[in-house]
């Protein structure tokens, strides 16, 4: 609730995602959801008489497992630079054309969470050849997490919940690259926050309303 609030996800026809670790998405709704499937939670939000449909799924963890696992020299260069290696992550996949010339990911290295609930599922490449090398790679998980957005949204929308916009929080938003495969694969505008730390913000937010210091959000 803190990060929706932080990006102003206070009304229906807004989500918000948070790419951090986890991807987490949240939907601003004036009534309690009930999904007889299963498949999106629906719990109280940070404001009065509001609710939110909240899921989370593997997210950022799955670039960093790559980047630390298989990015050994990008990690020496931005070291070496003092640059930010993630930003030559996303050097390299900008070298990759949309769909990574048929390969494709599944980001479960944590089973499936949101909208798939299979605690079982393994994270997958599939369709590489000789051909692919690792930028293919790191586009390819990029994408992965973006469909991972876009299969919540369709849940959403299943629900009778309509989504307008995304704004976009965490790590995963400094990236320039991936908010536009969000918006891409999405196919609803990205907007990331100019504040880095909205979920901070939202929190500090609640406390000064909760402490009298504003009278309301």
């Amino acid at each position: 609730a803190c990060g929706a609030i932080g990006v102003g996800n206070i009304s229906p026809g807004v989500i918000s995602e948070n790419t951090g670790a986890a991807l987490a998405i949240c939907a601003t709704v004036e009534s309690p959801i009930f999904d007889k499937k299963g498949r999106m939670p629906c719990h109280y939000h940070g404001m009065p008489d509001t609710y939110m449909a909240h899921t989370f799924t593997t997210g950022g963890m799955v670039l960093r497992w790559f980047r630390d696992k298989f990015c050994s020299s990008e990690m020496d260069l931005a070291s070496l630079l003092q640059a930010d290696s993630y930003n030559l992550l996303d050097q390299e996949a900008e070298k990759v054309p949309p769909g990574c010339n048929g390969l494709v990911m599944l980001p479960h290295l944590q089973g499936a969470m949101a909208p798939e609930s299979n605690p079982k599922a393994k994270g997958v490449f599939y369709g590489f050849t000789l051909h692919h090398g690792k930028p293919h790679f790191i586009r390819s998980i990029m994408e992965a997490i973006a469909f991972a957005v876009k299969r919540n949204i369709d849940v959403l929308e299943d629900l009778g919940i309509k989504v307008r916009e995304i704004r976009s929080l965490g790590g995963g938003s400094r990236s320039l690259l991936w908010s536009q495969i969000k918006a891409d694969v999405t196919e609803r505008p990205v907007y990331t926050m100019q504040n880095e730390e909205a979920a901070c913000l939202g929190a500090a937010m609640l406390a000064g309303v909760a402490t009298g210091i504003y009278p309301n959000l």
